[in-house]
C-alpha cells in the first residue's frame, strides 16, 4: 500500500510468461501494462487517472474506473475483457487480435470510441461519445445506447463477415 498523497509518473509491468497484476486505488500519469495469460484488475474509484494501455495475451482484463486521460485495451488469443471506464477525456479503444475474445464494455463517456479487429463478441452498453469507429472483421458487435437523443458528430462502421446491431445510435435499423 502506497500512501495517498504519493505522485506516480509512468507505470510499466511487463510479465511475460504468466502472472496476475491488480492495481487498486492508485493515481498515476500513465499505466502501460502487457500480462500473458493471467488477469489483469484496474480499480480506480472516486479519482482520475491518466492514460491507459492494457494489453492481456489469452488472459482476462478486469477495469473499473471513474475517470481516466485515455484507455486501450488490446486482447491478444484468446484474451477477454470486462470495461467500465467512467469518464474518458480522449479516446476509449478496444482492440482484438487473433482469435476468440468476449468483451463487455459498458457506462463510459468518451470523446471517441473505437474498436477495432477480428472473431471477437462484442457488447458495448451505454458507452457514449461524439465520434464511433467500428472496424471489425468476422465479429459480433452489439451497441446499444438508452439515450437516442445524444449529440453524435460521426459513426462509422467498417464490417466484413461480422454481425453487427446498433441500438439507440442515428441510422438505427434495429428499433
Amino acid at each position: 500500500y502506497l500512501p495517498a498523497t504519493l505522485s506516480i509518473g509512468a507505470i510499466t509491468v511487463d510479465l511475460v510468461h504468466y502472472g496476475n497484476l491488480t492495481i487498486e486505488y492508485l493515481s498515476f500519469a500513465s499505466l502501460v501494462a502487457d500480462v500473458a495469460t493471467g488477469t489483469i484488475s484496474l480499480s480506480a474509484a472516486d479519482r482520475t487517472i491518466g492514460d491507459v494501455l492494457l494489453v492481456s495475451r489469452g488472459g482476462d482484463i478486469s477495469v473499473k474506473v471513474d475517470a481516466c486521460a485515455s484507455i486501450q485495451v488490446t486482447l491478444f488469443d484468446h484474451a477477454d475483457a470486462s470495461v467500465t471506464a467512467g469518464d474518458v477525456a480522449g479516446t476509449f479503444a478496444i482492440v482484438t487480435n487473433g482469435v476468440d475474445h468476449e468483451v463487455l464494455a459498458y457506462s463510459t463517456v468518451a470523446a471517441v470510441v473505437s474498436l477495432s479487429g477480428s472473431d471477437a463478441d462484442v457488447e458495448l452498453r451505454e458507452i457514449y461519445a461524439p465520434d464511433i469507429r467500428i472496424e471489425v472483421v468476422s465479429s459480433r458487435v452489439l451497441y446499444v445506447n438508452g439515450d437516442t437523443a445524444y449529440a453524435y458528430d460521426s459513426v462509422t462502421v467498417v464490417e466484413m463477415d461480422s454481425d453487427i446491431t446498433l441500438r439507440g445510435v442515428p441510422d438505427d435499423s434495429n428499433g
